[in-house]
């Protein structure tokens, strides 16, 4: 279903032309397709009228034209698969596993000063921190710290 709806939606850009552009690029180990949008001028019915008279109608340009049209709806479909398989993905994707946070804890004889964050070092940083905001220097010293990680 949500396959159907990027589909519909990609379609649904049809006031412009899209072109495709495989790139070098890669991402999981596939290649990326590329899609640019470019805005293209109206159909000029003079234009395609002087044109005519002038060469006459010309199958073999008109046979080029729709072999160069075909190509680029084939690399459009490609482009759309690749979307389509990538925001499958990103959406059944495992969230990320939380970082392990620590807690740390120092004691003093003028009071008890805890800190938690998300590494060992940041813990006891603000430990130490609020230890001397209301301390001499000399009674937070790092080394006195204890500090668990977590569950």
């Amino acid at each position: 279903m949500k396959k159907v709806i990027l589909l519909a939606a990609a379609m649904g850009c049809g006031m412009q032309s899209v072109g495709a552009e495989e790139t070098k690029m890669r991402a999981a180990g596939s290649k990326v397709i590329y899609i640019e949008t470019t805005q293209t001028d109206e159909f000029d019915r003079r234009e395609y009228e002087q044109d005519s008279r002038g060469r006459g109608y010309d199958y073999e340009s008109h046979h080029r034209a729709n072999r160069k049209l075909r190509k680029r709806v084939k690399q459009l479909e490609l482009a759309v698969r690749q979307l389509q398989d990538t925001v499958f993905e990103l959406q059944n994707a495992a969230p990320p596993a939380p970082a392990p946070k620590y807690s740390c804890l120092l004691s003093t004889h003028k009071g008890t000063f805890i800190g938690s964050g998300m590494s060992k070092l940041e813990a006891k940083g603000i430990v130490v921190q609020q230890c001397e905001a209301n301390n001499p220097p000399y009674l937070c010293g790092i080394h006195n710290v204890t500090c668990e990680k977590n569950k």
